[in-house]
């Protein structure tokens, strides 16, 4: 599907990436949020940790959402012509699973479903095909974007 590449495993699951009290901070805020302070730069230097060929790059950014209605099917690479730098994703759930119903993180290939792990980077290379199921109730997750080191 096109976009940057980056080498590797393609899934990492890292556990406690953040404390809870860094959960609850950053889950009662939204919108972009600069990639430089903690603990966003934690989970930033464990991507690259990973997936050297990563890296923060211009078009690098972190997020922090709680969009109900979910994300269909896509890459992270532009399959709908935006993001085409994107090589390597990171998804953390802020809240508690028992604060909202729904919301399960899936990959298409090989299918795995991401649900329940508070607190957990799921670190993918960008070019996986994965969707979010919609959610009620306050579901609410730190996504980073970053590019690949080589610029492509």
């Amino acid at each position: 599907m096109g976009g940057a590449g980056v080498s590797g495993s393609s899934r990492s699951y890292i556990k406690d990436i953040i404390t809870p009290a860094e959960a609850e901070q950053l889950s009662s805020i939204s919108g972009r949020q600069p990639l430089d302070i903690e603990p966003i730069e934690r989970v930033v230097a464990t991507m690259v940790d990973l997936y050297p060929a990563a890296g923060v790059t211009a078009q690098s950014y972190a997020v922090i959402e709680g969009k109900p209605d979910g994300h269909p099917w896509h890459v992270d690479t532009g399959d709908t012509n935006h993001m085409l730098w994107c090589a390597l994703s990171a998804s953390v759930l802020l809240t508690r699973p028992e604060d909202f119903t729904g919301g399960t993180f899936e990959f298409d290939e090989p299918f795995d479903q991401v649900a329940s792990r508070h607190r957990y980077a799921t670190i993918y290379t960008s070019d996986q095909v994965h969707r979010v199921l919609p959610h009620t109730g306050n579901r609410r997750v730190l996504l980073i974007f970053l590019g690949a080191n080589n610029g492509e």
